[in-house]
């Protein structure tokens, strides 16, 4: 009974997974960040002046117009039209984020339910995988003998986490959280005072292309560690969100209920 098997990642699936995630970066790199280069986005800004002049001058009256003035105004044409090019670019690295972050909690769920389907196949395991927090996954997780919240990846998934949560939801606890552990991500410089981090909100949010890097990295560290195999004698103390789901689901096996002490 101790060596059944609950849980088997297998190397098909693993490297699945792992190809699945490495193309949607590789490809919203290309097809997407690709186009927001500072070269890119100076040359659509001054096309933008020009055509902005180009058809003020159409109706330009040398005895009522200033010519300067209209200068002025098409350079302010051109930086505003840029400026917007850099919340654009900004909106799109942020949904490039929530877009593989939001994968990779979807496929691990997904695949966390397939492998316990192995104790039970009812519904209400289903339904509590997921809806339970991503914090009560990683509870479970941990359940295994598995120190993932140890591993030097499960800080830049926590953030990316939080990332997501403040570009979605605006305010919160998420916000409060990513203020504390990563105001840079906020807007917060090295050379500005610390009081004014906590004047930093949701619309400070902004991301780069190392931060993108950097998060694409944690899942795919978190894809390669993940166990191969996990029995249900090396799960001590599954959450009880988890043994509830298998109780009402009486049809199935209960081989976790020995192990919740």
């Amino acid at each position: 009974m101790d060596n059944y098997l609950i849980f088997h990642m297998w190397r098909g699936v693993r490297e699945g997974l792992i190809e699945r995630h490495a193309f949607f970066v590789n490809e919203a790199r290309m097809r997407l960040l690709a186009q927001f280069t500072e070269e890119s986005m100076k040359a659509d800004a001054d096309r933008h002046a020009e055509t902005w002049l180009a058809e003020r001058a159409q109706n330009f009256n040398p005895e009522r117009d200033d010519p300067g003035s209209n200068y002025e105004a098409a350079h302010d044409a051109g930086v505003g039209f840029y400026l917007s090019l850099e919340d654009l670019r900004s909106v799109t690295q942020l949904s490039i984020v929530a877009g593989m972050y939001h994968e990779w909690e979807k496929q691990l769920r997904d695949w966390l339910v397939r492998e316990l389907m192995r104790i039970a196949r009812g519904e209400h395991l289903r339904k509590a995988v997921w809806m339970a927090t991503v914090d009560q996954i990683f509870e479970f997780l941990e359940s295994w003998q598995w120190p993932v919240k140890t591993r030097a990846y499960y800080r830049d998934l926590r953030l990316c986490h939080l990332v997501v949560n403040v570009y979605k939801h605006g305010g919160g606890t998420s916000l409060t959280e990513l203020r504390k552990l990563a105001p840079e991500m906020l807007g917060q410089r090295a050379d500005q005072p610390l009081y004014l981090t906590s004047v930093l909100d949701h619309t400070h949010l902004t991301l780069d292309d190392q931060n993108i890097d950097r998060f694409s990295e944690a899942i795919l560290a978190f894809w390669h560690d993940l166990p191969e195999t996990v029995s249900d004698g090396q799960i001590t103390n599954p959450p009880k969100w988890l043994l509830a789901a298998l109780g009402k689901d009486a049809n199935g096996r209960s081989l976790l209920t020995s192990a919740s002490g």
